[in-house]
């Protein structure tokens, strides 16, 4: 995995340690749900795009990510 230096302090998705400014750690996307089924409806006669799922990127410790 590529490892990126922080810029500021985060906490690790995984461990919950804190990973202070200037360090390393990871990125990991989490899938929720099907992304890939967005949909246009209508909706009061207005077009509305309908997702079913979401991705999100969690920050995750050098030491996890090994």
């Amino acid at each position: 995995m590529k490892l990126t230096r922080t810029r500021k302090d985060l906490t690790c998705y995984q461990c919950k340690k804190s990973i202070a400014k200037g360090e390393q750690y990871a990125k990991k996307s989490m899938t929720i749900g099907r992304p890939q089924d967005d949909a246009m409806e209508m909706i009061d006669g207005c077009p509305v795009m309908v997702c079913h799922g979401i991705r999100i990127v969690n920050k995750i410790c050098a030491s996890c990510a090994i």
